[in-house]
């Protein structure tokens, strides 16, 4: 944390944290005043994802190699104890704090954790990384209750691990609680997250706010992640290049000489997103959705019953006014400003799928952004009323 007065804050303040010091125990020196940028990268990995947040943070260590600027890391691992992590140039580490155990799926450390990183790191721009497990817009109180075993939720055991936004042992954060706990002013530059589905218009939508730019996936993103390495030189230049941090994504996994070369991604300007919703709406009300054969919308995973969907594809099946689908398609083009992905993406649910070990969607079509599809299903019955209850339900008038 840094040097302590000793004061009765400062006193307080070092019976609950540790102080900052160098793994070999040094203690460092008090940050710089303001910097250029400051990114945090909030890693809550106490779940089955742990090794792979080590391996990013062993990335993100030469990414800095020659890098000025801040990256700040939070991570709960399984298995140890949170610490708030300075990456800096030079492949060098310190530990600045470190907490008791604690819930990282929870929007008070969260917001605590943001608020201690501009406290000690002050800069011009900031960026923040979530990197968890993710599930889209879904809620978490949804989740465990509504479905068996055999239906939406299995996962292949056969399969890589993915991710999907956040988990710490049993609690979640809902997509609700996280838009309320993170600045409502776009005072993030770029918001990064680094967990399966959450390139969903509906969990966009209610995030608008908080950063001016959204890099996200609207399928599953495997365990390894984005490439920190390679990607972290272009979140710190002067003006970030956000199209060249998909791209390095995607090429990372589609030149991968593994054998799972699967990913994709959308680049969101989130100023787009209420004209988004509102040419939504026009075309929605003139559109019949109910009669549209939802087997013949791009899919994005392999749940028994689908649940994320390619947007454009399924408003593309609705029928409806021709002039307002274009003026709709013309507006999710300003909004999504980059996609890219590759042929087939992965998805370790298992239900009907393609490729390698029949764990594969191929995408036919990909607007950088999924939705979920409502219907009157009895395995979706719960999910249903919950997504009635979005934003985005109700700024575009779904209602069934």
């Amino acid at each position: 944390m840094g040097k302590f007065y000793f004061s009765v804050l400062g006193l307080i303040a070092c019976l609950f944290f540790s102080c900052g010091k160098n793994e070999d125990g040094g203690k460092i020196d008090p940050p710089p005043v303001k910097s250029g940028r400051t990114i945090l990268v909030y890693m809550a990995a106490d779940n089955n994802l742990v090794n792979s947040a080590w391996q990013n943070v062993d990335q993100m260590l030469v990414g800095m190699e020659s890098i000025d600027g801040n990256l700040i890391v939070y991570i709960d691992p399984q298995g140890g104890t949170p610490q708030l992590l300075k990456i800096e140039s030079g492949g060098k580490k310190t530990v600045v704090e470190e907490y008791a155990k604690e819930n990282s799926a929870s929007t008070s450390v969260l917001s605590r954790v943001i608020a201690r990183t501009k406290a000690l790191y002050p800069a011009e721009s900031y960026g923040l990384v979530l990197w968890s497990h993710g599930l889209g817009w879904a809620p978490a109180g949804v989740i465990p209750k509504s479905y068996s075993a055999d239906d939406l939720w299995r996962k292949d055991p056969n399969a890589p691990l993915t991710k999907w936004f956040a988990q710490d042992g049993a609690n979640y954060i809902d997509i609700s609680d996280l838009a309320g706990a993170l600045p409502r002013d776009r005072e993030f530059d770029f918001l990064l997250f680094d967990a399966c589905f959450m390139g969903s218009v509906e969990a966009l939508y209610e995030l608008r706010n908080a950063a001016k730019y959204i890099i996200a996936s609207p399928t599953e993103i495997l365990s390894s992640g984005f490439s920190y390495d390679a990607i972290l030189p272009e979140l710190f230049a002067d003006t970030p290049r956000f199209e060249e941090v998909c791209r390095l994504f995607v090429d990372y996994y589609r030149q991968s000489s593994s054998t799972w070369p699967y990913a994709s991604v959308g680049l969101i300007k989130t100023d787009e997103l209420d004209a988004l919703a509102a040419a939504a709406k026009a075309f929605y009300a003139s559109a019949s959705p109910a009669s549209a054969d939802v087997s013949q919308v791009q899919y994005l995973e392999r749940m028994q019953t689908h649940v994320f969907h390619d947007l454009l594809d399924y408003y593309s099946k609705i029928g409806g006014d021709a002039a307002l689908y274009a003026a709709f398609a013309g507006q999710l083009r300003k909004t999504v400003v980059y996609e890219d992905h590759t042929e087939y993406v992965f998805s370790a649910y298992s239900g009907p799928g393609v490729g390698p070990f029949n764990m594969c969607v191929k995408l036919n079509t990909f607007c950088g952004l999924s939705t979920y599809v409502p219907r009157d299903l009895s395995a979706l019955q719960l999910l249903q009323e919950s997504y009635k209850e979005t934003p985005w339900a109700k700024a575009v008038g779904i209602a069934y």
